[in-house]
């Protein structure tokens, strides 16, 4: 019988100074109303944020390890927030051992990532128990975004130039914060950045940890992202027991993926998905070096990203280093 992880139980209150995520897959934000044939979990409970009872409105995701709802905030945190509507993401007692156990490591990271504008805010943490019990559900109550993930963004905007570059500047922020708190996000793409009053923000920090030597030496040696934006390394040719360590350069190289999505629909005025085909044929297609189409990009994102996605990690710039350069690209077209 597996032993759950230690978790912390009692609800915290409002916190301005933590930041958090969706799911480990992204939340469709469909209007799927509860119905007799959805999950009524939130039906037959009630959660608890601050002692205060939540409001659920509509059901956003469920599986086997967690379920999403949108909920309206407690009426004296109102104040405290942009949007008054907010996103209870629930681990489920059903789910997996490691489902749980990475439930409880993402609090762990919640709680050292300080306040950033680009990455959506983490409220605090729910209980379906006002007290302590080593038997009450846990989960996490944060900023909702009404308008989305980037993805569908692009598939239904014209960008021009200058919101092109907003976009990007907007992408590359976040992860600078992250790397200077020294914590990997490990599943950077276009789904897990969400859209909201003119911002974009980065989500789901389901697979972020921070890097240690006890991270490098187990987590890190698990390829867990989506393959069309995961770097060649972690592959180690289709096996995924052989890949190379994640480093803060696998955070690089899926990002320039996502600045690839942005660049080419304004370039192509048209969304493309990066990659198509099953999964071994994405993942052969990147560990043999075969990258997205730049051929009409101007020459200065060319250069960019191929030094961003290069097979090499060691040729590769530091966030840092990327985020200096897109910035000579911008001052050199403003």
């Amino acid at each position: 019988m597996s032993i759950p992880p230690k978790r912390r139980l009692l609800p915290i209150k409002h916190r301005s100074t933590s930041s958090c995520s969706n799911i480990n897959a992204p939340i469709s934000l469909s209007k799927t109303r509860l119905t007799k044939s959805s999950p009524n979990l939130m039906r037959e409970q009630v959660f608890y944020y601050g002692g205060e009872p939540l409001e659920v409105k509509e059901q956003l995701r469920h599986s086997v390890n967690s379920s999403v709802y949108k909920v309206d905030t407690p009426p004296k945190d109102r104040k405290n927030v942009e949007n008054p509507q907010a996103i209870l993401k629930i681990c489920s007692n059903n789910g997996t051992w490691q489902s749980r156990r990475d439930f409880t490591a993402e609090e762990d990271v919640l709680l050292k990532i300080e306040p950033h504008e680009n990455i959506v805010q983490c409220y605090g943490i729910v209980t379906d128990r006002p007290g302590c019990s080593a038997n009450a559900k846990i989960g996490f109550l944060m900023e909702y975004c009404p308008d989305g993930n980037l993805q569908d963004f692009l598939k239904n905007t014209i960008l021009d130039q200058n919101k092109t570059f907003n976009i990007i500047k907007e992408l590359i922020k976040p992860v600078v914060h992250l790397h200077k708190l020294n914590i990997l996000h490990r599943d950077i793409k276009s789904l897990n950045y969400l859209v909201t009053l003119d911002k974009i923000k980065l989500c789901d920090f389901g697979l972020s940890r921070e890097d240690s030597a006890y991270n490098r030496e187990t987590t890190f040696k698990r390829a867990r992202t989506t393959p069309i934006w995961s770097a060649p390394e972690l592959y180690g040719n289709l096996d995924l027991d052989k890949g190379s360590d994640y480093t803060f350069k696998s955070d690089v190289y899926s990002l320039s993926v996502v600045l690839w999505e942005v660049l080419n629909t304004y370039i192509n005025k048209a969304y493309s998905i990066p990659f198509t085909g099953n999964v071994y044929k994405i993942m052969n297609d990147i560990i043999t070096g075969k990258r997205p189409n730049i051929t009409n990009f101007p020459k200065e994102w060319r250069k960019i990203l191929k030094k961003a996605w290069a097979k090499n990690m060691n040729k590769r710039p530091s966030i840092n280093e990327l985020q200096n350069s897109t910035n000579k690209v911008f001052e050199k077209n403003d």
